[in-house]
Formats: structure tokens, sequence, C-alpha cells
């Protein structure tokens, strides 16, 4: 057995000439590491190793991490040194707080035994994936504008990964069914007017910072009647109209029709228009609006021209006279002017033109309609008729009637005088006997005689048609003559 020896340098020779040759064991023992190129290692040293875990190794874009590092077989106090992708961060610790983190990130710890001689030792590799936030959907189909109380649909946009979306509706929105899919069916409130649908996903375990937004609002109601005046508006100024509020509406979009404008400038139920005296006649509309729906519209039609005159009043059937009969109607609101017209042949409107009543001379039977129309600075409103069945007590010469008639009149043409005669020349009772041109006008007036023949003179009148008027005895006859 060799001797135990002892030195205090860094070198001692042995002598082993007197040792048989074969295997020795040699122990050395030391206070500290031996170090250096021929370092001599004690065989009671371990191997140094080093293995980091991390927290996580899937996160989203700005989270962070924790690592820790574990070590064994070191003498001396380890020294931590954390990389990323082969670049030094942190500080001197088995655990490391790890930020800043993108896909693919390759994290490891080089630890370093403190002993004099000092050792190294890289960890594993931890791979980190990291996924993007993910941007909130925005909403792809359903309708801006809803129903309340009707069933409606909303779908989001598609995102790569999404786990879940996230719905936000206003305030009483009862949702049919699941509230966190891609499609969602929902019904809002009675009470709902307008607000904000907020949409947001998790994609990949990672939630959306901020949420999409979408406006949305009920539709409003129809409104009810326009009320206010709808006709003689011809350079009428301030004139008011309303509805009653219409639900779901917080403003109201009035239009006034061409030649008319529109006064209030603030939308609410009530209206002032100004009609110029160019205004004829449209529509006056309105519908309610809340900021983001427009409900349809109702509307007023007025016109610049009067109303329609009322009845006219005046005989329509029975014997007529020819020397005129008398048709009015009450004023019309806003008219300044009348025009009165007869259709059907056979009637002149002899006085009154212009006014609420006229006098028509009617000069053959049949069917006639007089007509009139209120007037003003802006036109003419609708007609009113009124139909009239003229039966004349005329006598025709040559007619199959002559049997109907108490006097025969001629000659027909005349010339210079007019011959009235008897039928019956026992009858003396007392005739009145008048001339009229057509327009009604006396051309002979103040005859009376009870003789059973009489002569009317006529050389002061001008060629043309005239009817002779013979009364008597409450009856008249009438006869149409032509003067050469």
């Amino acid at each position: 057995m060799f001797p135990s020896v002892s030195t205090g340098t860094t070198k001692r020779v042995l002598d082993t000439e007197d040792i048989n040759a074969g295997n020795f064991m040699m122990a050395i023992s030391t206070a500290t590491p031996i170090c250096g190129p021929a370092a001599i290692v004690p065989f009671s040293q371990p191997s140094l190793t080093a293995s980091i875990a991390v927290s996580s190794t899937s996160i989203c874009s700005g989270t962070s991490i924790t690592g820790t590092a574990t070590v064994a077989g070191n003498v001396g106090a380890p020294v931590f040194s954390w990389r990323k992708n082969g670049v030094a961060f942190g500080n001197n610790s088995a655990t490391q707080v790890i930020s800043g983190l993108t896909n693919g990130t390759v994290i490891t710890c080089v630890v370093t035994d403190a002993a004099t001689c000092a050792r190294t030792v890289t960890s594993n590799p931890v791979t980190i994936t990291v996924f993007s936030i993910p941007l909130p959907p925005a909403i792809t189909s359903g309708p801006s504008c809803v129903t309340n109380g009707v069933a409606t649909t909303y779908t989001a946009a598609t995102v790569a990964g999404a786990n879940s979306y996230g719905w936000s509706f206003p305030s009483g929105t009862v949702f049919n069914g699941a509230n966190n899919t891609q499609t969602v069916f929902v019904t809002f409130p009675a009470t709902f007017k307008t607000g904000t649908i907020h949409t947001s996903v998790t994609a990949n375990g990672c939630p959306s910072i901020t949420s999409s937004s979408f406006l949305v609002g009920a539709i409003p109601s129809l409104p009810g009647t326009i009320s206010g005046p709808t006709s003689g508006l011809c350079l009428a100024f301030n004139k008011s109209y309303s509805i009653a509020a219409v639900a779901n509406a917080s403003t109201y979009i009035w239009t006034a029709p061409s030649g008319a404008t529109i006064q209030n400038p603030s939308s609410t139920t009530t209206q002032l228009i100004h009609f110029s005296n160019t205004f004829s006649s449209g529509n006056i509309t309105v519908k309610g609006a809340n900021g983001v729906c427009q409900g349809s519209a109702r509307s007023l039609t007025v016109t610049g021209t009067p109303a329609q005159p009322g009845a006219i009043t005046g005989q329509t059937s029975g014997m007529i006279a020819p020397t005129g009969k008398n048709y009015s109607i009450a004023p019309v609101a806003t008219a300044t002017s009348y025009s009165w017209t007869v259709s059907g042949g056979g009637a002149t409107i002899t006085s009154g033109q212009g006014t609420t009543s006229v006098n028509v001379l009617f000069t053959s039977n049949g069917s006639k309609s007089v007509c009139v129309k209120a007037a003003n600075a802006c036109g003419l409103s609708v007609q009113r008729c009124k139909s009239v069945k003229v039966g004349l007590l005329f006598r025709e010469s040559g007619s199959d009637n002559e049997e109907e008639y108490s006097y025969n009149v001629y000659p027909n043409p005349f010339e210079n005088e007019i011959v009235i005669e008897r039928i019956d020349p026992s009858n003396a009772e007392r005739i009145y006997i008048t001339v009229s041109d057509m327009t009604g006008k006396l051309v002979v007036s103040n005859l009376s005689t009870d003789a059973a023949s009489f002569n009317v003179g006529t050389d002061h009148l001008s060629a043309g048609m005239y009817i002779v008027a013979i009364q008597s005895n409450g009856k008249t006859e009438y006869m149409k003559m032509l003067k050469e």
C-alpha cells in the first residue's frame, strides 16, 4: 500500500520505485476543486444538468408567462441566464417572468455552476405558440330596422379559430336560443326604439379586446290622418297641419308639394306650410323617424284652387220657361269668381256669370247639365253639376200636337208683323204678349188684348230667332219664330 502523503504546493512527485507493477487507486482530497486544463477532478463530483418548464406554451398575443429552471449536480450556487431565441434577457433567477413573446419564440436557460471550476449547461428548449388577438366581427346579416315583438336573425362575420361569439343587445331583448353562436335569434321588446348591438369573439382561446357596433332601431308606425285644410290654399300662409304622435318615432319628416314651403324647422307632430300663387295641387306627406329608421309616409292631397262648390239649387225638370231660370250655389271659401257652363245645347247663360247665381235661358227640350267651378288665382276647382230635364211648352210650326195649344201664331218666318189668333174665338180671356231674343232680352213687352186676333208689329226687330210668349189664365205658351 502506498503511503499517505500531503503537500501544500500545487505539484508533488511521488516515488514509486518500490511498488510492484499493477493497477492502483489514488484518492486525492482537496479543500477546493482542482481546475485547469489538466485538472484532476475528484471522482465524487456529479454531472451538472438544467431543465426548464413554462406556465403555458400556447398564449394570446401580449400575454406573459412564467419560466422555472431546475438545476442538478451543481457544487456552488448556480447562475441563470435566460434566453429568447438565444438572446439573453431577464435576471439571475431560477424563476423568470417572460413577456414580449411572438409566435415560435424558443426559450432556454444557460446555467453556470459558480464553484472554482465553473461548469456551464444549457437547458431544454421550449417553443411558445402565440395567437393573435382577434378583431371583433362585424354583423354581416340582419336588419338595422326591426319590428318589435317579431323574431329577428343576426349573423356575425366568420373568424378563424373562433371558440365562441359574444352578443350584446339593447335592454329587454330576448334570445331565442343560444347567445354565443355566430348566428343568433332575438326578439326586441315592445318598448324598444333605438340602440346598439355589440359583437365580440374568442378565437384560439383569445378574446377580442374591443367589440363591433351596429345601430338598430324599431320601425315607426304609419302616422294617422293628417289634419289641416285641403283646398283653397292659393296664397295661404302659416297653414297648420298635424298628426297624433307615432309609436317608435322621436322625430318627424314632413314634405310639401311644389309651390308650397315648410315653415317649421323642428320636426314635430305639427307643421306650418306656406302656399304661393304658383301652387296648384299635390300631396303633403309625413313619416315618423328615430335617427336610425324611417316609417311609411302618410299623405294628404291639397289644392290651391277652391273646394268643389256645394249643391246647385234650381229647377231640374218639368215645364221650364224659355225666358230664363235661376241657378245658384253657396259661396266657396277663397273663391274670387265662378265659371258656369250649360251643356246639352239650346241654353244660354243670360246673366250672373262669375257670381254664385246665374240665369239660364233654355231654347230647346232635352237633358242639360248646369255646371259651375269656383276660381281663384291658382286656378279652377272641380266642377259641380246639376242635371236638368227641360220640357219647354214650345210650339213648333207644323208640329203634330197643334191641338195642345190655344193660339195660332204666324207667319213663321215673319217679316213686319206677327199675327196671334185664338183657336177658340169664343174664349175672351185677356192675354199678355211678350217677345224676347235668344239672350232672354225682352224686345216687345206690355202688350195685352182680349180680341180674337191680334197683330204684333216687328219692324224694329233685326233678323234672327225670337220667342213669343202668350200668357193667359196662369198658363204660358211659347213659340220660337224666325225673322227674315
